[in-house]
């Protein structure tokens, strides 16, 4: 996927990194503790669980969709793949696709800090064929089937006897309207948004990203300050200094 966004100029380069195990910890693992707070509640209705995340102790405050469908990218490219396929990519961290020579290159290195000089192999890697073609991507198949929701809603009708009337009867309306959605999707999958990539709106130096990068690129230009000391040159150096002036 990220070789045909370089390959259609959507963006000019694109470097992936994934960081060693054990040292992935980021701002979101805080964001992921305070929802896990929220879930160790009772939940037992889809509208509760958004409920739960929306009013949850975070910001920006975040915002709920239902993802209905994914795009089948896998099965649209895999007949487009190129021969012989890449191999031994688990054993690198660091990604970086480009575009030389009329041709997107992939070319990775072991660890995400190092120099971009260790990026391999040197004539890099093309991912796709040729005669890959840019067409519309379709939904993914549904696995309606393998949800047990039988079981489910009996399940559901233990756990909810002992409760008011009302209360049954709003955890089951939410059941039955979510087992609705989803076993009807099948039928809707012809029916259904294709994704187009070629679609998908270019980068541009227009593009105001400084609202994403502020906290990053303020680390990065951060550096230890304080009371410095005066520097002192250590007697070496002095010596060194005072013989080049005197030859």
């Amino acid at each position: 996927f990220l070789h045909a966004l370089v390959d259609l100029r959507i963006v000019d380069e694109i470097t992936v990194e994934f960081n060693l195990v054990g040292h992935t910890g980021n701002q979101v693992d805080q964001l992921f503790s305070i929802l896990a707070a929220q879930f160790k509640s009772l939940i037992v209705t889809i509208e509760c669980l958004k409920e739960k995340i929306l009013t949850a102790n975070i910001l920006p405050k975040p915002t709920c969709h239902s993802l209905l469908h994914t795009f089948d990218w896998k099965d649209f490219v895999t007949p487009f793949l190129a021969d012989p396929q890449l191999v031994n990519h688990s054993k690198y961290n660091s990604f970086k696709f480009v575009q030389e020579e009329g041709r997107v290159k992939l070319r990775a290195k072991r660890l995400p800090q190092s120099s971009d000089d260790n990026l391999e192999p040197r004539p890099g890697i093309e991912l796709l064929s040729e005669n890959f073609s840019f067409d519309p991507v379709g939904s993914a198949a549904f696995r309606v089937d393998d949800i047990k929701f039988d079981q489910i809603v009996c399940g559901i009708r233990k756990f909810t006897s002992r409760l008011a009337l009302e209360e049954q009867m709003k955890i089951h309306t939410s059941w039955d309207n979510l087992r609705h959605t989803l076993e009807s999707l099948p039928g809707k999958i012809d029916n259904l948004k294709k994704m187009n990539i070629t679609d998908l709106p270019r980068q541009s130096e227009e593009n105001d990203i400084t609202r994403y990068t502020e906290d990053v690129e303020e680390v990065k230009a951060g550096f230890l300050s304080g009371n410095y000391c005066p520097e002192v040159l250590k007697s070496l150096m002095m010596w060194r200094i005072i013989k080049y002036f005197m030859l």
